[in-house]
């Protein structure tokens, strides 16, 4: 049942909506410059307000909102304006806002700078075109209360320019115009973001405070606005007590001369858990920063106000006409009854109901004291009053000269209607079962749809019942035009034609849909019920664009035809984009390869719209290629420019497609500085490098040209790094980049190096090496240590001879034999190489750093491959001392004990070491000595067997006579 309101406050015209400002000016325009400006309008009524917006004439202006609004009492609706325009001009046009009984004006103008207008040329072509000059826009301005606006321009050249300073009253706007933060318990929060914009005229800044209100928070609390520029504030509704919170946050601006108040709503109802803080050392740096907690204002679920819900019996008790509170009490209870029967009353007919019984009772009880009245008297008689005075004194005044006489006449007295609610009498309007005037909203689909014809025997005869004028006057049809203004083609639009039935009985309403574009229409027909409101889907879609404009006949019980008018105007898709010309420079310090720009696509129409880019080439490219913006949305493209290696202007025009639309065209223009570089070196050649082994060097590049040249590497060969990618040289200045190479396999390395230059041509420097695995083997056939006793130390010289023209490195790793150790050899018979002798030939390494040098290879890999059968203790505690050592922290002491080497052989050298063997458990060992080269590979040079055994040491005794004690000197070991 849809109850509409029973009493509306009737509000002068005029002062029920107000809009602020009442006129925009765009001062100083561009061509091809968005420009956009905010205008509120309020509701001060006391009822919801549907408020529209009739587009301005000039395509210039565009208003960003729906064409219809609902505003609710006391809030305000904020609307932006913005003006774009190809060709920079002034521009004048009005903005009417219109609601049920309210008719606004707003005028806009737009005018460019001074220096770009011409004399005359603003009230010549304002006369020409019939419409104000802004001189006159500027004194309607100030009739509307706005002083702080002040003319751009002077229109008379004859006229010398003079120095001229005015007064200008500083102004700001607030976004939004309250603040309501709805329910927050105590201990908690909740956030509004409060936008502020310096809307003073002539370039002044502003400087705003806000002071301290009680359980709010304001971050910041101060600052300055230079002109034009916005800034956020955020305020924090933090409570700390139960209770509603109506307070006033006041903004000083201006030198707190001026001010600006907004109203703040919250409401604490409970007491919220209080959050524990974190302290100490366990507290970081987002344990400083508030949680926020933003409220969105428009979404806000306000609590339902409670219903004084009281019973029907106490209501009937109490005077309905007097007592409004009852009244609503009783639409509340009748509210809350389930769906009405043949035997029921509609909530009308009851409240008419309770209404007469209470006249009645009234009647009877004014009766009875009437008659206690005239009972006392006759009891207790009062002496009679001479109402004629008949027994007065005759003072020869002729009777009645010039007076009325007191005496009642019946044919003066106005004869009275019966009172009623409505009278029996009074034929001026029929009262329908609800009595409620239905609200039809084009907007709002009815998504119960009844059935399209009667089934049962009273449906039926109700259906094709005939109906009087008063009977018609009682069902409601809206809208009488429904306007879907700019429709898409190949698009649907829906609207819906609302039929409310206020008659005892239903009716069958029938829709006759004759155009091909108003086919998808649904439904045809419903048989809508008593008290009830159906909804006919009414949708248009076309092929063509076109001025679309039908009547749709429907009609009542098939006997009472009316019509509806349909308007439409398909057009095809637009797509608007946000600029028509890319201009693309590179800046002074940008290393980057290319450029990109990003350009917006607006879709203002009902449906989506599809788009796709044609006329990309080597020099423009855009990112997405293709896409779909939704219908009022927006979608971001990425134009990326890519110089020529010839320094030239380029100009490219890429085309925007878009299906069942318009083509657009954008300009690009890009240009990077010419640059000319080179290679300091011809050629770039390493020699014979050994594998394993890194080499570096140095490159200079040369800038010949007058321009900062920068420049990527393109293209490297394998083995091959180069440091840094990227980099800028000052006009004829030069630079160096560092070469590291470094080759994991023996081969022949015969490649370029390549530099792209942003602006000039590429570069290349060859570059050639040859990787060799250095000829390192062992002088000695093998490593014998022979028999020794624990305790013992044997000793055994090796040798390593490097037969190759490049130093060899190779590594040792005696952690799984903790009782070899290795050492240069200090005795040299051959003083051949005490000149060659370097110390640092063998140096200890960590386990960590061996595994990186030799590729990865563990510790189980580098163990022995065969040991002897009468070993196995020494294995195992060979095996248990590397895993301990294996777990150990790696410092200095670690390398110098590690049992760990890396040994560098020089070319054409033989370096000497001796291998240690201290035997410290009995045991053979027979191992392959753990040498591997530089990558883990090994030759077949360095394949030596270790061969080595510890005996119990074994004592020998002299003869001695018997009966000889023994002691520390009669036996020898």
């Amino acid at each position: 049942m849809i109850r509409g309101a029973r009493n509306a406050t009737i509000v002068p015209h005029g002062r029920h909506l107000s809009i602020e400002p009442s006129g925009i000016v765009f001062e100083n325009i561009e061509a091809n410059m968005k420009y956009i400006q905010t205008l509120v309008v309020r509701n001060l009524s006391t009822y919801v307000k549907r408020i529209r917006f009739q587009v301005p004439k000039s395509q210039e202006f565009r208003i960003v909102t729906e064409n219809e609004i609902g505003v609710a009492p006391g809030l305000s609706v904020s609307v932006d304006i913005e003006f774009l325009t190809r060709k920079a001009d002034d521009f004048y046009d009005t903005l009417v806002v219109v609601a049920e009984d309210f008719r606004g004006e707003v005028e806009l103008c737009a005018q460019v700078p001074r220096s770009a207008r011409k004399g005359g040329e603003g009230v010549a072509s304002s006369a020409m075109r019939g419409q104000s000059s802004p001189t006159e826009t500027m004194e309607k301005a100030d009739r509307h209360g706005k002083r702080n606006e002040v003319p751009t321009e002077d229109f008379n050249p004859a006229l010398p320019k003079l120095e001229s300073s005015e007064k200008v009253v500083p102004s700001i706007k607030v976004s939004p115009d309250m603040l309501h933060f709805g329910q927050c318990p105590v201990n908690q929060r909740r956030d509004i973001v409060l936008r502020i914009t310096n809307s003073s005229p002539q370039n002044t800044p502003i400087e705003f405070e806000i002071p301290r209100v009680p359980h709010m928070r304001v971050h910041p609390m101060r600052g300055k606005l230079a002109p034009a520029q916005n800034t956020n504030v955020v305020v924090s509704f933090m409570p700390k007590a139960l209770g509603k919170y109506n307070q006033d946050l006041c903004i000083k601006y201006g030198n707190s001369q001026y001010s600006h108040t907004m109203h703040c709503y919250g409401e604490a109802p409970v007491i919220g858990e209080k959050p524990v803080p974190v302290k100490g050392l366990e507290r970081t740096g987002r344990d400083f920063d508030p949680e926020y907690v933003y409220v969105n204002q428009d979404q806000l679920n306000l609590p339902p106000r409670a219903r004084n819900l009281q019973s029907l019996t106490k209501i009937m008790k109490e005077d309905l006409e007097r007592n409004q509170h009852s009244s609503d009490a009783l639409d509340s209870i009748m509210l809350d009854l389930p769906e009405p029967t043949p035997y029921s009353l509609s909530p009308s007919a009851m409240q008419e109901h309770v209404r007469n019984k209470q006249r009645y009772n009234k009647m009877l009880k004014d009766s009875r004291i009437r008659r206690k009245i005239r009972a006392k008297e006759e009891i207790h008689p009062s002496e009679p009053i001479d109402i004629f005075y008949e027994d007065d004194v005759n003072m020869g005044l002729v009777p009645g000269s010039g007076l009325k006489s007191p005496r009642y006449n019946v044919d003066d007295i106005p004869v009275d209607k019966l009172h009623l609610e409505r009278a029996l009498d009074d034929d001026s309007a029929a009262e329908g079962v609800t009595g409620h005037r239905y609200m039809h909203d084009e907007n709002k689909l009815i998504k119960k749809k009844y059935k399209a014809g009667p089934t049962t025997q009273a449906e039926v005869r109700e259906c094709s019942a005939s109906l009087e004028s008063w009977q018609l006057g009682l069902i409601s049809f809206g809208p009488a035009v429904l306007d879907f203004g700019n429709v898409y083609v190949k698009s649907t639009a829906v609207k819906s034609f609302s039929v409310f039935n206020d008659l005892p009985q239903a009716i069958l309403v029938a829709m006759q849909y004759d155009a091909e574009e108003l086919s998808r229409s649904a439904p045809t027909s419903q048989v809508v019920p008593s008290a009830h409101a159906a909804g006919f889907d009414v949708s248009v879609c076309s092929p063509t664009p076109q001025s679309f404009q039908r009547q749709v006949v429907y009609t009542i019980n098939g006997i009472h035809p009316y019509k509806l008018l349909v308007k439409a105007t398909i057009t095809p898709v637009q797509i608007r984009m946000s600029r028509a010309d890319l201009n693309f420079r590179f800046g002074e310090d940008s290393l980057e390869k290319t450029l990109s720009e990003k350009l917006m696509l607006d879709n203002p129409g009902n449906a989506p719209a599809k788009f796709s880019w044609q006329g990309s080439n080597q020099s423009f490219s855009v990112s997405p290629m293709s896409g779909v913006i939704p219908r009022g949305g927006s979608q971001g493209v990425e134009v990326i420019f890519s110089p020529p290696n010839s320094g030239q202007v380029m100009e490219g025009f890429l085309t925007l497609k878009v299906e069942d639309g318009n083509d657009h065209s954008l300009r690009c223009v890009g240009q990077a500085p010419e640059a000319n570089m080179n290679f300091g070196v011809k050629r770039l050649d390493l020699g014979v490098l050994a594998v394993g082994l890194p080499a570096d060097r140095s490159i200079p590049i040369v800038n010949g040209g007058k321009n900062v040249a920068v420049y990527h590497v393109d293209s490297v060969p394998d083995g091959v790094g180069i440091s840094p990618m990227r980099g800028r040289v000052s006009p004829e200045g030069r630079a160096e980049i560092d070469v590291h190479v470094l080759l994991d396999r023996p081969m022949q390395l015969e490649s370029a190096i390549t530099l792209n230059i942003r602006g000039g041509k590429p570069i290349r420097l060859p570059i050639m090496a040859t990787a060799v695995n250095p000829n390192i083997e062992f002088m000695e056939d093998e490593i014998e240590f022979g028999q020794l006793t624990l305790g013992a130390q044997g000793v055994v010289p090796i040798s390593l001879k490097n037969s190759s023209a490049v130093e060899g490195t190779h590594y040792v790793n005696l952690q799984p034999y903790p009782e070899f150790s290795l050492s240069l050899l200090e005795e040299r018979t051959d003083t051949v190489y005490d000149a060659d002798y370097d110390a640092t030939a063998l140096q200890p390494i960590s386990l960590q750093q061996y595994q990186l040098a030799i590729g990865g290879v563990t510790e189980a890999q580098a163990a022995p491959s065969a040991t002897m059968g009468g070993a196995k203790t020494a294995l195992i505690g060979a095996t248990q001392n590397a895993a301990q050592i294996g777990t150990q922290n790696e410092d200095e002491d670690e390398e110098s004990n590690s049992q760990v080497y890396k040994i560098s052989v020089q070319p054409n050298y033989t370096l000497q070491l001796q291998l240690t063997y201290k035997p410290t458990d009995l045991g053979q060992h027979f191992f392959e000595f753990p040498i591997v080269a530089a990558g883990g590979g090994k030759s077949e040079g360095l394949r030596k067997v270790v061969h080595a055994e510890a005996l119990r040491p074994r004592m020998l005794f002299s003869s001695l006579p018997i009966g000889t004690p023994l002691n520390s000197q009669s036996y020898e070991t």
